[in-house]
């Protein structure tokens, strides 16, 4: 069976790599230009057992008690973007003002580091701060959002290192930089976990569920139309887990595994591709 083999562009091996905080404060300061120094995870449930590293809303969160830092990686062009931005800033800001607190002394500096996976800006590299259009003067000091795109070309000779494990398709890519100095230990943290079964199937799991999501709300938003929201919603759910036992067939995957991950019975599989 022919494996699709999974970059640092997969969201689940994305959290995997960089719950360890010294390949995180390494790659945020081979790319930002920013050091980690005094930071921790935000949310205690990303140490330990909690693979996902997700607090629900945010990629990466950190702080250092007196400022946050959200991390969050983007792999398609989507027209929400800068709306997504002010509220990743927003909720941040929002929970940490304390009630009572009439005059905001509680809000803490927030950084929002975007990291890119798709062509979007001419540069590589922005950031972004509030300012008065005329004298250039900051409005407020508490927000800032650096945006960095993996896809464009770096005269950096480590950045375009960090390229191909964002976008390598054969496992050959990421071996060529199992010995490098700085991302050797990420490389070899991706050939791992595409090597390791049940780590390959978080990976696929992770992989179809955010394909079957975006295809699930299109579909319920017109089912929804004709049958009501709550029929919709279940109709286009269910579809979107049969597309996927599809598209998996398709790839030549075991049927055990499509079992696991979809929920699915043998006979609902075999089946799936007469409901697409």
């Amino acid at each position: 069976m022919k494996q699709r083999f999974y970059n640092l562009s997969n969201d689940y091996l994305f959290k995997a790599v960089f719950r360890n905080f010294s390949l995180l404060k390494q790659m945020i300061f081979d790319i930002y230009e920013f050091d980690l120094l005094g930071y921790t995870f935000h949310n205690p449930k990303i140490q330990g057992e909690n693979k996902n590293l997700s607090n629900g809303e945010y990629d990466l969160l950190l702080t250092n008690g007196n400022e946050y830092v959200i991390l969050e990686m983007q792999n398609s062009k989507y027209g929400n973007f800068i709306n997504r931005s002010e509220i990743y800033r927003s909720m941040i800001i929002s929970k940490d003002w304390q009630k009572g607190d009439v005059n905001y002394n509680h809000v803490k500096f927030v950084k929002l580091f975007w990291l890119l996976n798709y062509k979007y800006y001419e540069k590589d590299f922005l950031k972004y701060q509030m300012r008065e259009e005329i004298t250039h003067d900051r409005f407020g000091d508490k927000n800032e959002i650096w945006i960095f795109n993996i896809r464009s070309f770096h005269q950096r000779e480590l950045l375009n290192k960090y390229k191909i494990l964002f976008q390598a398709k054969k496992p050959k890519e990421i071996e060529a930089l199992v010995n490098d100095k700085v991302v050797g230990n990420i490389a070899k943290i991706i050939l791992r976990y595409n090597a390791d079964l049940s780590e390959y199937q978080e990976m696929m799991r992770s992989e179809f569920m955010q394909w079957t999501h975006e295809d699930d709300l299109k579909l319920m938003k017109e089912v929804s139309y004709r049958e009501g929201v709550e029929i919709g919603e279940e109709k286009g759910k269910k579809l979107g887990i049969l597309k996927t036992a599809f598209s998996m067939l398709q790839e030549g995957m075991d049927i055990s595994i499509i079992k696991k991950v979809t929920g699915l019975t043998e006979k609902e599989i075999l089946n799936s591709k007469n409901c697409i």
